[in-house]
């Protein structure tokens, strides 16, 4: 009877951990994201964490707007939801040499057009196009400086946070070389544009370090690094996640965050 009781109040904690639990796929034409339904086992952590790893923003009043990595977050239909919600978040806070541990509460789901509310977001800086961006709202319990960068991966407690790679070059694989090859000469085959054509700089050759958060007991890393670019009448910044476990790099994940048209 005692393990029986054990077992419900255990399930009863997890299932009060995360909010509208579903077993589900994340299916952009059905208008959802799906976090991991259950809760992640420090035991098996590998690739299968990307659906939990976030980034964001932080704003006035330590408040914290976040979004999935693996997500192009622009302008869903009105009956858009969120599955497996975490309650809580734990994560860093980046301004440039600097990170800030920081944990917060869940408070809502917000649909928001971000620059008509907040003065010149940095990371949600859709200047001129208006989106309407999907995002999970998290109060923080700490004073975070306004505007920083906040990324972490739901149920993964990260203890330290190293930027003194800040500003550092990436280094690309032979892969992504021929790749952003590919991607100028297809530029550079579209004439009819607003903006100039995009150069070797305004690709993942030319990605910086932002910071990397670092998960000693399973030896985890995962460094985050950008790039602006372009395109024919688009431009915006490329977040780069590369997830390494025991030194070996064992997924890439590209996020586009554009920025316009012009």
């Amino acid at each position: 009877m005692k393990i029986i009781t054990i077992c419900l109040l255990l399930l009863l904690i997890k299932c009060n951990e995360i909010i509208n639990i579903s077993v589900c796929d994340s299916d952009l034409e059905s208008n959802s994201y799906c976090f991991n339904k259950d809760k992640i086992d420090s035991r098996e952590i590998g690739a299968n964490i990307s659906p939990n790893i976030f980034i964001g923003e932080s704003f006035e009043n330590n408040l914290v707007l976040v979004e999935p990595f693996e997500f192009d977050n622009h302008d869903h239909a009105n009956n858009f939801k969120f599955f497996n919600i975490r309650r809580t978040i734990s994560a860093f806070a980046f301004q440039t040499l600097n990170a800030q541990k920081i944990n917060g509460k869940f408070i809502e789901h917000s649909r928001l057009h971000l620059s008509k509310i907040y003065d010149r977001p940095k990371y949600f800086n859709m200047t001129i196009s208006e989106p309407i961006f999907e995002l999970l709202k998290y109060k923080t319990n700490e004073n975070i400086i306004n505007n920083s960068i906040v990324f972490g991966v739901f149920d993964l407690d990260f203890e330290k946070a190293d930027c003194s790679i800040f500003g550092k070059k990436r280094p690309y694989t032979k892969e992504e070389y021929k790749e952003a090859l590919e991607e100028l000469k297809e530029d550079h085959q579209s004439t009819d544009r607003t903006l100039d054509f995009k150069s070797p700089e305004e690709t993942i050759l030319n990605a910086r370090f932002i910071c990397k958060i670092q998960y000693s007991a399973v030896k985890l890393e995962i460094l985050l690094s950008s790039f602006n670019t372009k395109g024919m009448e688009y431009a915006g910044t490329v977040y780069i996640a590369d997830l390494y476990k025991d030194k070996k790099l064992i997924k890439t994940i590209q996020k586009y965050n554009y920025d316009g048209p012009y």
